[in-house]
Parts: C-alpha cells; sequence; structure tokens
C-alpha cells in the first residue's frame, strides 16, 4: 500500500451497471483520491468492531450482483449489529449491481425505501 500510494494518486473508477441503459444517469465521481481509499479500509475494520454498539431501527439493502462491494458485507452488518430482530431488516435485490438506485431495480430500491419509512412513521404516530 504504501508504494501504491507514492506512484498512484486517483483511482479511475469506471460506471457499473446491470443495465447500461441506465448508464446515462450515472452520477458516481469519476476518480477517488487513493489516499482516501486507503482511509475507507481502516475505517471499515474500526466500524466493524463497533457494530454490536449499534441498536435502532435499520433497514439494510443489498443486491446479490454487486460487484463493488460484497454481498457478504450486509449479512455481517445485519448479524453483528444489536438492534432487535424486529426492527432490523435485510432486503435483497437480485439483478442490481453497486448504483441500484440508478440501476435495473431502482423503482423497486426506492419503493422499499418508501414504504420502510412510511411504517417507521406509523409505528411511531
Amino acid at each position: 500500500a504504501p508504494i501504491f500510494l507514492k506512484t498512484k494518486k486517483k483511482w479511475v473508477t469506471t460506471p457499473i451497471f446491470t443495465d447500461p441503459e441506465y448508464a446515462r444517469y450515472d452520477t458516481r465521481y469519476e476518480w477517488v483520491p487513493v489516499e482516501a481509499f486507503f482511509q475507507l479500509f481502516d475505517l471499515i475494520k474500526v466500524t466493524r468492531k463497533r457494530l454490536p454498539e449499534v441498536n435502532i431501527p435499520i433497514l439494510i439493502l443489498h443486491s446479490k450482483n454487486d460487484t463493488t462491494n460484497s454481498p457478504e458485507g450486509a449479512d455481517v452488518l445485519f448479524n453483528n449489529i444489536s438492534t432487535p430482530k424486529d426492527q432490523k431488516q435485510l432486503v435483497w435485490f437480485e439483478r442490481t449491481d453497486h448504483e441500484m438506485f440508478l440501476d435495473c431495480e431502482q423503482e423497486d430500491v426506492n419503493r422499499t425505501v418508501v414504504e420502510y419509512i412510511r411504517e417507521r412513521i406509523k409505528r411511531n404516530n
């Protein structure tokens, strides 16, 4: 990593969509500072140790087809937080890639979020 950081400052990203037609809505960063990329991995290590401290209602969305973030990460999050089972939900999408709010299942993704928020509001009224 130290050698990589000295030789490369930018990590160029490429759009990854299951359906290339949706790439026209792409709003991603065209590049990421390499140093920030490595800092993200440090943050993940620290955060993973603190997952048991999380005990609030949560909706986790992930795609089994995500080529950027491992689907196993969603399971790790779901299984290691302390939120009671009836207050946490993990929803899987089958086809979309990483840009789930812009890709081929965007309508289902957005509907899932809206329904979750409506349900949370209803519970609190």
